[in-house]
């Protein structure tokens, strides 16, 4: 293979590769913008963060673990994955049911789409 053949090959595979990488890591802005966790709450969600506090211990619960519902905590509020297949085993991309996924949340692809369709049960103590 001539030269400028292979290095055109070789430069066309690195802009590709970065390109993939740019399209499919997120921005390292959006891994500390807390507005990612911001969403609108109904009445009804609103009045059960403020009269259903769970603590840290009660949360630990709800790991997805046997017949325990998979729960999690983001930015004090508590969020039931039930409904999420990839969470029926407690456990999601090594992010375990029954904890506060507030930094791990912040730090994904996903955006508060994903928790506006959650339901809540209540708010962290």
């Amino acid at each position: 293979m001539n030269k400028p053949l292979l290095i055109s090959l070789i430069v066309a595979g690195v802009i590709i590769v970065s390109y993939v990488a740019i399209k499919l890591l997120p921005a390292s802005s959006d891994a500390n913008n807390r507005s990612k966790l911001e969403r609108t709450f109904t009445t009804e969600e609103q009045r059960l963060i403020d009269t259903n506090r769970i603590s840290y211990e009660e949360l630990a619960k709800f790991n997805g673990q046997g017949d325990n519902k998979p729960y999690v905590a983001a930015s004090g509020v508590v969020y039931d994955l039930s409904s999420i297949q990839s969470w029926k085993n407690g456990q999601h991309h090594d992010v375990r049911a029954g904890t506060d996924v507030t930094d791990k949340f912040m730090k994904s692809g996903h955006g508060r789409s994903i928790l506006q369709k959650l339901p809540v049960i209540g708010g962290l103590k």
